[in-house]
């Protein structure tokens, strides 16, 4: 339905009057040339660490006419006053949407029109709820202003290609999938909470406004940037909505959200936008602020329409920083934070003063990550989880005493959440009473805050001995999750972060049991009971951990803790982090992989594995054997007898893989050094980039698939006009001759084509060994040879060293529709039948193999988009322990657990469905046989036809030639040969009603071509008194060139007739006075004559 709104007032707009029309192109030419051009022509100046080149651009602003907006009764603010003549951007105006006809205020979109869905390979059988999200764990705490408030229950926050609305109270969660599949850039709530604003990423992203609480697709806006949007924001009254884009367009956009119409565009910078505020008290004024910037903005009505201009703020004499929070002051002024933590108060584009605490201190140790005015307070909300009030008349009235512009004054209030919290975002409370009012309303004191370090907090800020003490609301790791690992008995899983902290959730209760780099849960073989969990941290310690039941007498229990995890032990094996853990099969022997040495030259680069002997739960050192390179990930390989040594496969991130033998706990001497001596690399091998020859080979196999095919065609075409007589044998003949010349010409170009080899190698992302297969591997590679999964496999003799073990794979797999996206990490269901698959852009794709464990044999593929797809590159991802469930963690903190659809289910449906379509065989009856045609060379029924109509062609073609050779006299004429006149005559008639048929078909598009053709005519020549013609020497390099002139406009034709119409007037005028005057002389020497005469 919205849709076919589009598409009508697309085309009203076509067959407008030519004067609307005129006005519409003015416009938009104006729009360019105002918005685009001056946008991008100030980047260089706005550049951060350029703040030596703003000189010129100040003096340019102060040297420009400043045009004053028409808005009376509204409040003055300095910056009406201020030269921003230079830096003023005046926004698109696009008329033509306002003829648009207005959306019924009860119009709601459907949303699972709109909503992404997975991507099934076609033909496959998989179905589209093969994976089915049934809760969501993690947060991600680090991404801009991800908390928003909907009412005194709910609170929402983006969640990778998700908005996750949780229910404070109940834990219960609702989700919003994104429409594009490529991310969720920002939320926003509407001023009177009944709507949220979604604002995606992808390409060409759209604006999905919901109605809250029922959560139906309310308005789309569409075409508001390019790739992404960082940020937006409702105005106060919630009449308009600003949204701004990321790179490359950065572009500001104000909407008419209600009519999903843009109002106003412009681009606010150069660089990243962190966030754009409208003003509270002056309306149509904003702000936006990013890197190395902030830019004041305004509505303004001039005498040609509504216009946006924007004025750049001018750092002067104080450092150039990033600005991330800041509030518009009541009489225009903005108050920013910096990256040192002081306070700076703009007004007129300029830093008027630079507050810090007395003792020159600064006001917060770090950013300043908001700035909130909130019943005539000022608070500002630092990373070093200090929440500070300050005197809002005092910094209202500053003014600087001596050239630095610093003033000293220390806070009215602190409060500290805790330690090893970092705020970056508050947001108010709202109450049942005041639940319809805006976040700055008074009213409750709670605040809800957005922790860095992992968590949401419930505040009080009334500053009072009777303030309740910070509440944690939700808990959870601080940024990225760097592995999972599930229970080999139960509905566990353990997931490490990046900030170093474990956390063990019970998935299907939907609680966390208790609270780096690498995550094993150690199988049975190891504890039968199933409550070890090994963890890699990035000091390169190696911690034991025990999970098991916390009693309800424990004194140090938490709330809601059901149970705890025990350290067991602490072991330090490498100096640097660990990288990964690995154990054989019957759990006698652990390995760990880790840096040593980091540096930036390869040779320098140092790792080592360590082993452990496992007995009784306890890890004994063995030794550890060190080499260069820095290690990706290791595979236990089994002999399978007592004579031949266990293995372990190293794979390397510069593409490199090698075995090593495990060392005999009982033959080594660790009494001097764990280092073992004697333990050199048993077989070697080195990535070959092939991708390049891959795509090559795919493009030459369609190219010669759309060469066979126009060969055929070809053949085809030949053989009908031999059939007509059209053409000779002899003639196709030398067709058929230049075409194989055309064929070898390509194939001898196609054999002069080089294979590219990147400069530094293709890291290696996983690799994996399949059973009983010890010689082979499959890599998945990142870098340039991203998008396939390769199986490679080791030299028949053991070569020396790395670079004679240089090696192509053997087979390569697609990735399909992954746009080169490499995989990170790859894990099979129990019985092999499935591979999940976790990608650096944030999909989990699922995949279906024929062979179990057969990476070649996965021809069908289910993927859909979860994760944030710029950085939210899936690290871990495990099926349960019965393939019920499957778990995925990112780079993002998010955290996500699935329902797998069983096999046996999917497979009944596959069954289902083939059974659906399985056509349905007729009963048999007694049929009369007719004869059969054994001849495969038998002409068809129209074939027959048409080689009867052939030989007649031909045959009267030759009687017209003998009618030729005759004598003149008794030839037949052209005429005669006609059999039926009317026949001709008929024809010919039809072919007149078809083309008049045509011409009333295409008669609008027609008229409509003609009309943009006069309106571009007009625009563009009609205004030409003459153009640019240009006369060229032929023996010579001379030319002769006019000049192209502009007519005079009409208002100069005008005075130039009144000023003719004038002179001839006063011609008059004089002609009459000079003819009074002379019949006036005559009357007096008449009268002289005759008095003389009496």
């Amino acid at each position: 339905m919205a849709d076919g709104t589009e598409a009508k007032a697309e085309g009203e707009g076509k067959v407008e009057t030519e004067g609307e029309a005129d006005d519409k192109a003015e416009g938009e030419a104006e729009g360019e040339g105002e918005a685009k051009g001056e946008g991008e022509a100030e980047g260089d100046g706005e550049a951060k660490g350029e703040g030596e080149t703003e000189g010129e651009g100040e003096a340019e602003d102060e040297d420009k006419e400043v045009e004053k907006p028409s808005t009376p009764a509204r409040r003055i603010s300095p910056r009406d006053n201020e030269g921003e003549g230079g830096d003023e951007t005046n926004s698109d105006n696009q008329p033509a949407e306002e003829d648009k006809p207005a959306i019924p205020a009860d119009f709601f979109y459907e949303v699972g029109e709109f909503m992404s869905k997975p991507r099934v390979t076609e033909d496959s059988g998989l179905p589209a709820d093969l994976l089915q999200l049934v809760y969501s764990y993690g947060y991600d705490c680090t991404k801009r202003d991800n908390l928003h408030i909907l009412d005194e229950q709910h609170v929402c926050f983006v969640a990778g290609n998700l908005v996750k609305v949780v229910n404070l109270a109940t834990k219960r969660q609702t989700f919003l999938r994104s429409s594009s599949g490529g991310g969720v850039g920002f939320v926003s709530v509407h001023p009177t909470r009944r709507y949220l604003a979604v604002a995606e990423k992808g390409e060409a992203p759209n604006v999905l406004v919901y109605e809250y609480p029922s959560l139906r697709l309310y308005r789309i806006l569409r075409g508001g940037t390019e790739r992404a949007y960082c940020y937006c924001k409702f105005d106060p009254s919630g009449k308009y909505l600003a949204t701004v884009g990321s790179e490359p367009d950065f572009m500001l956009t104000i909407w008419d959200w209600l009519s999903e119409r843009t109002v106003l565009r412009s681009k606010a910078f150069s660089q990243d936008v962190y966030r754009v505020s409208w003003s509270q008290d002056l309306e149509g004024f904003l702000t936006t602020a990013g890197t190395g910037h902030v830019r004041f903005w305004k509505m303004a009505s001039t005498f040609t329409g509504l216009k946006l201009q924007g004025a750049i703020g001018k750092f002067g004499k104080t450092e150039i920083s990033d600005i991330e929070g800041f509030v518009e002051l009541p009489d225009g002024k903005v108050l920013s934070g910096c990256e040192w933590g002081n306070m700076l108060v703009w007004d007129g584009g300029l830093i008027k003063v630079e507050i810090s605490k007395k003792g020159k201190r600064p006001a917060h140790n770090g950013p300043i990550f908001q700035v909130v005015m909130d019943a005539g307070e000022l608070m500002t909300v630092g990373i070093d989880g200090l929440i500070q009030t300050w005197d809002f008349e005092m910094i209202d009235t500053a003014e600087a005493g001596d050239e630095s512009g610093l003033i000293e004054m220390d806070p009215m209030n602190a409060y500290e959440v805790g330690n090893n919290v970092r705020l970056a975002h508050i947001v108010k409370q709202v109450t049942p009473a005041d639940a319809t009012t805006t976040a700055e309303d008074e009213g409750s004191s709670e605040w809800l805050a957005q922790d860095s370090n992992g968590g949401i907090w419930r505040l009080d800020l009334s500053f009072s001995h009777t303030a309740q003490p910070p509440e944690r609301l939700l808990s959870c790791h601080a940024g990225a999750i760097a592995g999972c690992a599930a229970s080999p008995l139960s509905y566990l899983v353990a997931t490490l972060g990046a900030d170093g902290s474990v956390r063990v959730t019970d998935f299907v209760a939907q609680r966390t049991c208790g609270s780096g780099t690498k995550i094993l849960w150690a199988p049975q073989t190891v504890d039968p009971k199933g409550r070890t969990i090994l963890a890699g941290f990035a000091d390169g310690v190696l911690r034991v951990l025990s999970f098991g039941e916390n009693p309800e007498t424990d004194p140090t229990r938490k709330a809601k803790q059901v149970a705890e995890l025990t350290l067991v032990d602490a072991l330090k094996p490498h100096t640097g982090r660990v990288v990964d853990i690995v154990l054989d099969k019957m759990g006698d022997m652990l390995v760990t992989a880790g840096i040593e040495h980091e540096s930036s030259h390869a040779e320098e680069q140092l790792s080592s594995i360590f082993f452990f002997s496992v007995s009784a739960s306890k890890y004994t050192p063995v030794g550890f054997i060190r080499f260069q390179g820095y290690p990706a990930q290791l595979a236990w390989l089994s002999s399978g007898s007592d004579q031949q040594p266990d293995q372990v496969r190293v794979f390397f991130t510069d593409g490199r893989v090698c075995d090593f033998d495990c060392p005999d706990p009982a033959k080594v001497d660790a009494s001097v050094t764990y280092e073992l001596a004697g333990f050199d690399v048993k077989q070697r091998f080195a990535f070959a980039s092939v991708k390049s020859k891959l795509r090559r080979a795919e493009e030459l196999e369609e190219i010669h698939r759309l060469e066979a095919e126009e060969m055929k065609r070809r053949a085809e075409e030949r053989k009908r006009k031999l059939e007509r007589g059209l053409q000779t044998e002899e003639e196709q003949a030398k067709e058929v001759e230049d075409e194989e010349k055309e064929i070898a010409k390509r194939r001898a170009e196609e054999q002069q084509w080089e294979p590219y080899y990147p400069e530094e190698p293709s890291p290696i992302l996983c690799g994996l060994v399949p059973d009983n297969q010890q010689n082979a591997f499959w890599l998945s590679m990142g870098g340039f040879d991203s998008g396939y999964l390769y199986r490679c496999e080791y030299p028949a003799e053991a070569p020396k060293d790395f670079e004679a073990a240089k090696r192509e794979p053997v087979h390569s797999v697609t990735v399909k529709d992954s746009s080169d996206v490499p995989v990170s990490v790859i894990s099979f269901s129990k019985s092999g039948r499935r591979a999940y698959l976790g990608m650096q852009d944030g999909s989990v794709p699922a995949r279906h193999a024929d062979t179990p464990f057969d990476i070649a044999s996965m021809t069908s593929q289910w993927c859909l988009p979860m994760h944030d797809n710029d950085y939210g590159a899936v690290t871990g991802i495990c099926p349960s322990h019965d393939d019920a469930y499957l778990i995925s963690v990112g780079r993002d903190g998010n955290y996500f657990v699935y329902n797998i659809m069983p096999e046996e289910e999917m497979q009944e449906r596959q069954a289902a469905a083939a059974k659906a379509k399985a056509a349905v065989l007729p009963s048999a009856k007694r049929i009369q046989r007719g004869d059969d045609i054994d001849d495969p060379g038998a002409p068809s029924m129209t074939g027959g036809i048409r080689r009867r109509v052939n030989e007649l062609r031909v045959e009267f073609r030759k009687l017209k030639e003998l009618n030729q050779a005759l004598p003149e006299r008794i030839q037949l004429r052209q005429r005669e040969f006609e059999m039926v006149p009317q026949l001709k005559l008929d024809m010919q008639e039809q072919r007149k009603q078809k083309v008049h048929l045509v011409e009333r078909e295409l008669a609008w598009e027609s008229e409509r071509c003609q009309i943009a053709l006069n309106k571009l005519r007009k625009r563009f020549l009609d205004e030409l008194e003459c153009d640019l013609v240009v006369v060229r020497a032929i023996e010579s390099d001379h030319e002769v060139a006019s000049i192209r002139t502009s007519k005079l406009s009409e208002a100069f034709n005008r005075l130039k007739e009144e000023m003719e119409k004038k002179r001839t007037l006063a011609s008059q005028k004089d002609a009459t006075r000079d003819a009074t005057l002379l019949s006036a002389k005559t009357a007096d020497s008449s009268r002289s004559n005759r008095d003389c005469a009496e």
